[in-house]
């Protein structure tokens, strides 16, 4: 894990990421309780990055013409190869 992070750093040339990103599950949400910033997505998220520094998206909404937010966050965008994610599940 150690290697792995080294590597990132490296080859991003990052210490720190600057913010992050999060799709979410939105079957079965009650979309009344939930924060009105998670369906804001005007002027790039700032909503979003002020309140809670990173982005958030519906996992099944369309992010790039053809894969879904949660399929997208397992691509990486500088080499097109696979990369995972992680679940955090709040129940």
């Amino acid at each position: 894990m150690q290697d792995d992070l080294f590597r990132w750093k490296l080859y991003y040339r990052k210490t720190m990421p600057e913010d992050y990103d999060v799709c979410w599950l939105s079957v079965g949400v009650d979309t009344k309780k939930l924060d009105s910033v998670f369906l804001d997505f005007s002027n790039k998220r700032k909503k979003q990055k002020d309140k809670y520094y990173g982005e958030y998206f519906p996992a099944s909404s369309i992010a790039n013409g053809t894969n879904s937010f949660y399929k997208f966050f397992q691509i990486d965008k500088y080499t097109g190869n696979t990369k995972g994610i992680i679940e955090i599940s709040l129940i």
